[in-house]
């Protein structure tokens, strides 16, 4: 049995960083996933194993529930239009939570402001204004 008391205590800086930097690798490998993924899906690799779309191979292959696959799925073909919000999220510099609710409101002219604001804000925040932001109607 591994005895805590025995291990060097490490600093709350240096525990906050770590922690802060295994966030910022998961986000980038995050984005490695959702590269593969929207490729699988191009290619139809679910088809191999007779699903009828690359969220139900996803579901399966990856134990996850139909909506987040699905969702995986929006995202990673969303990304491939979207190359500011590709290169902050693939350092890391944008968390998962921020990038998918980013995916549903930006296109090629807003996606720099959208970074910009995203960055200040709580990934709840960014998910709550982008959901304002969709159901907001243009003005005739």
């Amino acid at each position: 049995m591994f005895d805590h008391r025995q291990a060097p205590l490490r600093s709350i800086d240096e525990i906050d960083r770590s922690i802060y930097g295994m966030s910022r690798r998961e986000n980038g490998g995050c984005y490695q996933q959702l590269v593969l993924i929207r490729e699988f899906d191009d290619r139809g690799g679910w088809r191999k194993w007779s699903f009828d779309s690359c969220a139900f191979w996803l579901q399966w292959r990856c134990d996850m529930s139909y909506s987040a696959a699905r969702e995986r799925v929006r995202v990673a073909h969303a990304l491939k239009f979207l190359p500011a919000i590709s290169a902050e999220f693939s350092t890391g510099s944008l968390s998962y939570s921020k990038v998918r609710a980013l995916t549903r409101i930006a296109d090629a002219t807003s996606e720099a402001d959208l970074i910009a604001m995203a960055k200040n804000m709580s990934a709840t925040h960014v998910d709550e204004h982008s959901r304002q932001r969709q159901h907001v109607r243009p003005e005739s």
